[in-house]
C-alpha cells in the first residue's frame, strides 16, 4: 500500500513539472516583442533538463533567448526568403547549445543524456557537447536523433566523453547539411558506417581515439569538402582505400595508430592540397608509389614504425616544403641519401631505429632551419664530420647513438659526451672523404697499425674501447637533465639501471613518446605545453641546459659524500601541476617511493617538496605514516 502511494506521488509531480515548463513556455510566447515559439521552448529546457545538473535551470532562465540568457546558448532570427510573398519569421530560434570547459556552471549530471527533444529544435546548427557522459556506457547515438533529413545540424561535437560508447548510427548520413562531425576522444565502438560518404557538405570529419573496427569505407571518397581526416587511434584494418585520392581538398590525413595494412595507394599523389599525412604505427609495407612525389604542399610526412623495408625514397628529394620527416621504426636500409640538403625547410629529421649503414653526409649540415637529427639506432660508421657550430645548435637533439661504427673527432670531444660515440683512433682508411680533423704523424714502426675504432673485432680491443669509454665518461662533463633523470628513476621510481628493463628510457625526450602512447590525448596535450606562446619553457629548457657539474679529476672516488649543510641529497622533489590527471595516487606514489627509497639508501635528511591539500595530510601525519629514522624537510605548497 505505501509503495503504490509512492509510485502516485511520483507521477503527480512527473506530470506537475511537465505543466510547469508548458506554461512557462507558454509565459515566454505572450507579452509582445521578439520570443520563442513555445513548442520550441518546451524543447531547449527538455534538452538541457536532460543534460544539467540543475533542475532549477528553466526558472532562472525563462526567457534563454533574451532577458535570461545563459552562455551556452545562441539564438537568431531566420529571415524569410521572400519567394512568393514568404513573410519574415518574427520568432528567435536556438541556434547553437554548448556544454564544455568554458560553460562549465552548472555541470552536466552523473545520469546526463541525449534528449530526443532536440528534433523539437529544427533550426539548430551547432550542438557542442565536451566531457559531459562520465559515467561509462551509459549514452549512446540514438538512430532516431539524425532521422529528421531537413535538419539544420552544421556542426556535431561530442568530445572527450568516455561514457558515451556504442556504434555510430548509419542515419547520420542524413545530414545533409553537416559541415564539422567531430565525435573524438569518447568510447565509441563497431565500424564507420559507408552513409558517412553521403555527407557532401562535409568539411572536417574527426572520430580519432575511439575503439571503432572494421575498414575505411570506399565511400569516403564522396567527401569532396572535406579538408581534415582524423581517424587516428583505433583499431581500423585493411587497406587505405584507393578513394582517398578523391578528396581534392584534402589537407590533414591522420590515420596513426590503428592496424592497417597493405601499400600506399597511388591515387593518394592527387591529394595536392595535403599538408599533413600521419601514417605512423601501423602495418603499412613499401615500397612506396614514386608518384607520391606530387604531393608539392606536403610539410608534414609521419610513417614511423611501419614495416616499410626498403630503403629510403627518392621521391621525397621532390617535397621541397618539407618540415618534418619522421620514419623512425621502418626497417629501412642502405645510405642516407645526400638530397636531404636540398630541402631547406626541414626543421626536424627521425631516422633512427632503422638499418641505415655508410657515413652520415655532410650535406645534412646545410639545411639552416634544421633543429632535430635523429640518426640513433642505425648501422652508420666513420667520422662523423659536422661542425663544431652544427653540433653546438642542435645540443642533445643531434642523437646518434646506438651506431657501432661512428666515431668523432679526437680533438672535439670534451663538450660532446652526451653522441656516445668513441674518438676516432685514426683517419679513416681508404676512403674517398677527407677528414675534418688534422692528421696525425704516422706511427714510428709501420708493422705496427692502429686498428680504427669503428672496427669492432672480437678480442682485447673491445674491452680497451669499453674501458677508454668509461674512463672518459668519468671525466667528461655531464649535462644536468640527464643525470636528473636517472636520479629521478633511481630514487622515486626505485629502478636499478644495471639490470633490463621492459622499456629502455635513455634520454627526457623518450618519456614524452612514451607518456602520448599511454596518455589520454587531452592529459598528454596539457602536460607538453605551455602558457600561451611557450616562451617560459623554452626559456627554461634552455637555462636547465646550461647547468653543468663540474668534474674531479684525479682524486679518490671510493668515498662518496654527497651532503650539503641542509639536505642528505642535493636533489629535490618537487611538485608538478595536475599530477591526479595521470594517476588518481600519483601524489602518495611519489611520496612512498621517495621516502622508502631514502630508507634504503641511508639518507638521514631529505627533502621533499608536496602540495599539502592535494596528499590530504599534514607533516606530522606523513611523517608517522612511516616512522622512519630520518628528518623530511617539508616545502608546502
Amino acid at each position: 500500500m505505501a509503495s503504490t502511494t509512492v509510485e502516485r506521488l511520483a507521477r503527480l509531480l512527473a506530470v506537475a513539472g511537465c505543466c510547469c515548463l508548458f506554461v512557462l513556455a507558454q509565459a515566454t510566447d505572450d507579452g509582445g516583442g521578439v520570443g520563442m515559439r513555445s513548442e520550441e521552448l518546451l524543447g531547449l529546457f527538455e534538452v538541457l533538463g536532460a543534460l544539467l545538473n540543475d533542475p532549477s535551470w528553466a526558472q532562472l532562465h525563462p526567457r534563454p533567448c533574451t532577458e535570461t540568457p545563459w552562455l551556452g546558448i545562441q539564438c537568431e532570427m531566420v529571415l524569410g526568403d521572400g519567394v512568393q510573398g514568404q513573410q519574415q519569421d518574427p520568432y528567435l530560434h536556438v541556434t547553437k547549445i554548448h556544454i564544455g570547459p568554458d560553460v562549465a556552471s552548472p555541470p552536466c549530471k552523473a545520469s546526463a543524456k541525449l534528449s530526443e527533444s532536440m528534433l523539437k529544435l529544427p533550426y539548430l546548427k551547432s550542438l557542442s557537447l565536451f566531457g559531459c557522459f562520465l559515467v561509462p556506457d551509459t549514452v549512446s547515438l540514438s538512430p532516431s536523433l539524425f532521422a529528421n533529413a531537413s535538419s539544420s545540424l552544421e556542426q556535431l561535437v561530442i568530445k572527450s566523453n568516455p561514457g558515451l560508447s556504442g556504434a555510430i548510427p548509419q542515419t547520420i548520413g542524413r545530414l545533409q547539411n553537416l559541415r564539422v562531425l567531430s565525435l573524438s576522444q569518447n568510447n565509441l565502438h563497431g565500424e564507420i558506417p559507408k552513409e558517412v560518404g553521403e555527407l557532401g557538405k562535409l568539411e572536417q570529419l574527426d572520430l580519432s581515439y575511439n575503439h571503432l573496427t572494421g575498414i575505411i569505407p570506399v565511400g569516403i571518397g564522396g567527401l569532396a569538402s572535406l579538408s581534415i581526416l582524423d581517424l587516428s587511434w583505433n583499431g581500423l584494418e585493411g587497406e587505405i582505400p584507393w578513394s582517398v585520392g578523391q578528396l581534392q581538398s584534402l589537407r590533414k590525413m591522420d590515420l596513426s595508430f590503428n592496424k592497417i595494412s597493405g601499400r600506399i595507394p597511388t591515387d593518394a599523389s592527387k591529394l595536392q592540397s595535403l599538408i599533413l599525412l600521419d601514417l605512423s604505427h601501423n602495418s603499412l609495407t613499401g615500397p612506396m608509389p614514386d608518384a607520391l612525389s606530387d604531393l608539392r604542399e606536403l610539410q608534414y610526412f609521419l610513417l614511423e614504425h611501419n614495416p616499410i623495408g626498403t630503403s629510403i625514397p627518392l621521391f621525397l628529394g621532390a617535397l621541397k616544403n618539407m618540415v618534418v620527416l619522421g620514419l623512425s621504426g621502418c626497417g629501412l636500409s642502405g645510405p642516407i641519401p645526400t638530397f636531404f640538403g636540398s630541402l631547406t625547410n626541414l626543421t626536424t629529421i627521425s631516422l633512427d631505429r632503422n638499418r641505415l649503414n655508410g657515413t652520415i653526409p655532410a650535406s645534412l649540415e646545410a639545411i639552416p632551419n634544421l633543429g632535430q637529427l635523429n640518426l640513433s639506432q642505425n648501422q652508420l660508421s666513420g667520422e662523423m664530420a659536422f661542425s663544431e657550430e652544427f653540433v653546438s645548435r642542435l645540443g642533445e637533439r643531434l642523437d646518434v647513438r646506438d651506431n657501432q661504427g661512428l666515431c668523432i673527432n679526437p680533438l672535439r670531444t670534451q663538450n660532446l659526451s652526451y653522441l656516445e660515440a668513441p674518438p676516432c683512433l685514426c683517419p679513416p682508411i681508404n676512403s674517398g672523404e677527407r677528414s675534418s680533423w688534422p692528421e696525425s704523424p704516422p706511427p714510428e714502426s709501420s708493422a705496427v697499425r692502429v686498428r680504427p675504432s669503428w672496427s669492432h673485432g672480437k678480442g682485447s680491443m673491445s674491452l680497451v674501447l669499453v674501458t677508454v669509454r668509461c674512463l672518459m665518461g668519468l671525466c667528461r662533463l655531464c649535462l644536468f637533465s640527464a643525470l636528473v633523470v636517472k636520479f629521478v628513476d633511481l630514487l622515486c621510481l626505485g629502478k636499478d639501471w644495471s639490470s633490463p628493463t621492459d622499456i629502455e628510457i635513455t634520454n627526457v625526450m623518450e618519456y614524452e613518446a612514451i607518456a602520448k602512447k599511454k596518455l589520454p590525448k587531452m592529459v598528454f596535450d596539457y602536460y607538453n605545453s605551455g602558457a600561451e606562446d611557450q616562451w617560459a619553457l623554452k626559456e627554461n629548457r634552455e637555462a636547465f641546459s646550461r647547468i653543468l657539474f663540474r668534474p674531479c679529476i684525479l682524486i679518490d672516488v671510493s668515498k662518496v659524500n654527497k651532503t650539503t649543510t641542509k639536505i642528505s641529497m642535493p636533489i629535490m622533489i618537487a611538485p608538478t601541476a595536475m599530477q591526479k590527471m595521470a594517476h588518481p595516487e600519483v601524489m602518495m606514489f611519489l611520496e612512498f617511493g621517495c621516502l622508502t627509497s631514502a630508507k634504503f639508501q641511508e639518507y638521514t635528511k631529505i627533502c621533499l617538496s608536496l602540495f599539502l591539500r592535494r596528499v590530504c595530510n599534514r607533516e606530522s601525519s606523513i611523517s608517522s605514516r612511516y616512522q622512519y629514522a630520518f628528518n623530511v624537510i617539508f616545502l608546502g605548497i
